[in-house]
């Protein structure tokens, strides 16, 4: 038990930390890639010897986010980008 708590909280602190992460793979002289949604092809974006990094994807948006207007729009927005080519 103890175990998977603390794989669960080394799993927390990797996705809290994601732009730390980013910023710390571009000061190191790698190339760093952003997408939006799940369905990118990753095993691409490592062959051009960049470091995929997802900037978009928290599970639940919060609700000061969903309150702008603007920021609602592009949300879902992305989210239905993201459902058509699962349609696909």
């Amino acid at each position: 038990m103890a175990e998977t708590l603390k794989e669960l909280a080394r799993a927390q602190e990797i996705y809290n930390y994601r732009s730390r992460q980013a910023r710390e793979i571009k000061q190191a002289g790698r190339k760093v890639l952003g997408y939006f949604c799940c369905y990118p092809p990753l095993e691409i974006m490592s062959a051009l010897d960049s470091s995929p990094v997802r900037i978009l994807g928290d599970i639940v948006p919060s609700l000061l986010f969903l309150s702008i207007p603007l920021a609602r729009e592009e949300y879902r927005m992305i989210d239905n980008i993201c459902k058509r080519k699962e349609e696909l």
